[in-house]
């Protein structure tokens, strides 16, 4: 059996797949592929207004920009709903508590500090359970930062080399042309989603 550098190509694109999976980097691959193809499609569209280098960076500045506001409003939304808590529950639980008595319920507090209470002996019982969510968390949240890394590191490489006349050559535009084929599909499945 003769091997093609196309043949190579999809033998390396199913090993890249099959690693994928093995080592657990679904989140980062797929973090890494909604970023490039953001990027992507805003240099596309910014292309045909303005020169391409500008084009490129004023795509990437936009993704920055995006990136970061709509980070610090979820943690701005994440603070300000911690801080909400304690006032909603003072609201509630008087309202709670006549509910429980007009249908016959005992309720297992009787105020907020009761409520407190119940909630950090929960988390003592589930300390285990919630460092290892916690420490998944946190390795998923490090995954999808690299993936975004990786896609704009990607994005500013992104050029046209030509190809020879080698082996290595052929290979390398046989494996573009399986990566290209793949790109297509998923910005057709991720503008599906969006729209």
């Amino acid at each position: 059996m003769k091997l093609t550098p196309r043949a190579v190509s999809y033998w390396l694109s199913a090993a890249f797949l099959i690693g994928i999976v093995k080592l657990s980097l679904g989140p980062t691959v797929l973090a890494g592929l909604v970023a490039f193809t953001i990027l992507d499609q805003t240099q596309k569209r910014l292309a045909s207004r303005l020169p391409a280098f500008a084009a490129r960076w004023t795509a990437l500045a936009a993704f920055i920009v995006i990136g970061t506001l709509t980070s610090w409003m979820l943690g701005k939304f994440l603070r300000q709903s911690l801080e909400t808590i304690p006032g909603i529950l003072g609201v509630a639980l008087p309202r709670l508590q006549v509910l429980a008595e007009r249908y016959g319920y005992d309720l297992p507090f009787d105020n907020v500090n009761d409520v407190r209470q119940l909630l950090v002996e929960a988390l003592k019982d589930n300390v285990r359970n919630i460092t290892l969510t916690g420490g998944l968390l946190t390795k998923g949240f490090f995954h999808i930062v690299i993936g975004i890394a990786v896609a704009v590191f990607a994005f500013l490489s992104i050029g046209e080399e030509p190809y020879g006349d080698t082996l290595y050559d052929a290979l390398r535009r046989e494996f573009k042309a399986r990566i290209g084929g793949f790109m297509t599909g998923f910005e057709k499945v991720l503008g599906a989603q969006v729209v």
